[in-house]
């Protein structure tokens, strides 16, 4: 995807962590030298100083593709937390405890 994809003020999806999130394009700050295009986003829904400048590949279209992967990850993670609970709870190993 070209990076110019992306403009002002488009809502978009953002990779953080391992999850991802809703958020918008605040600014684009172009490739100088060697470094790729950056964009500045905002969290929807979070304070400003979540605010951060994320490359090209952190983010997705807010279409329907995206929200498929995004449903897929927030699944997964889903997945993975019921699994933490449980060995928290002692369903897991005891080399896995703190």
């Amino acid at each position: 995807m070209p990076e110019s994809d992306f403009h002002v003020g488009e809502p978009v999806l953002c990779y953080f962590g391992t999850g991802i999130y809703d958020a918008k394009v605040m600014a684009v700050h172009p490739a100088i030298n060697d470094e790729p295009t950056q964009y500045q986003i905002h969290y929807t829904g979070w304070k400003k100083s979540w605010d951060e400048r994320v490359p090209v590949t952190r983010l997705l279209r807010r279409d329907e593709d995206g929200l498929q992967i995004k449903a897929q990850v927030d699944q997964e993670l889903s997945v993975s937390a019921r699994r933490e609970g449980a060995k928290r709870k002692g369903g897991g190993d005891e080399g896995d405890k703190p």
